[in-house]
This record gives structure tokens, sequence and C-alpha cells, in this order.
């Protein structure tokens, strides 16, 4: 994900090297972020990479802030869980312990 810096008319501002950080705006599901939510713009765009959200729910945002400047809302988006894929044991079967017997007088 990238977050861009621009000026007043919407132009990319190529020089800001400015740190951005990023956050759960709306936050549905009573989720945490998690990764590295700040970054520094190189050519005024700051990339976020291994960003991630712990719960599924509907209607996420996020938000981006860099001081000095007005922020940003992404638009909404939603995390749904996987598909059930495949099965697995828990608790593994275990050998039967060996039989002794003893010996008759």
């Amino acid at each position: 994900m990238t977050v861009r810096v621009l000026d007043s008319f919407g132009n990319l501002v190529t020089a800001d090297t400015s740190t951005v950080t990023v956050a759960l705006g709306t936050n549905a599901g009573g989720a945490a972020l998690a990764g590295t939510v700040s970054a520094t713009a190189v050519g005024g765009i700051a990339t976020f990479a291994g960003l991630s959200i712990n719960k599924a729910a509907l209607g996420y945002t996020l938000t981006a802030i860099d001081p000095g400047l007005n922020g940003a809302t992404s638009s909404t988006f939603d995390i749904t869980p996987a598909a059930a894929d495949h099965l697995t044991f828990g608790v593994q079967p275990r050998a039967p312990a060996p039989v002794t017997r003893s010996a008759r007088p």
C-alpha cells in the first residue's frame, strides 16, 4: 500500500521525505493493525509492506497522517475469513502400550 504526498493542486510533491503514519480508522471488528505503521516518503510516496489486520469484519478504513498536512482516509474495505481448505489432527493417535504378561510359577 502507498500513501502519496500531494500539494493543494493534487500534484505529487516529489521532494517530500516526511514520515507518514497509518492507523485503523473505522475499526469494525475491534481489530489490531500489525506491521510497520510509519514510513518515510521517497519521492513523495510512502510505501507500507507487511501490514495486517487480525480480525475479519466488514467496513474497515485506514487513516494516514503526516504532521503539518491534512490527513487522508482510505476507501472502505472488508477482511473476510478464508474458506475451509483441509483437516488436520489436533491430537495424533498413540500406539497402544505393549502388553506384558507375568510368567506363571
